[in-house]
């Protein structure tokens, strides 16, 4: 199994884009993620992670080597 992580040190909750960046995560990983990854691409599972208080954005995919 390989997992493959990428992260992105973006702005906090303290920014006037916090709630938009928090809704489009959500978005991408139910909308766009999880249906082209995941059961198209046949990977284990593939998600995007956004933490606020540290200002982190992650993309996350494990799959079969």
């Amino acid at each position: 199994v390989a997992f493959v992580c990428e992260a992105f040190s973006v702005f906090g909750i303290d920014d006037p884009l916090s709630p938009a960046l928090t809704l489009a995560t959500y978005i991408m990983e139910n909308a766009f993620l999880h249906p082209i990854i995941r059961e198209q691409g046949g990977a284990y599972g593939a998600s995007s992670t956004y933490q606020p208080l540290i200002g982190n954005f992650y993309f996350k995919k494990k799959r079969n080597c």
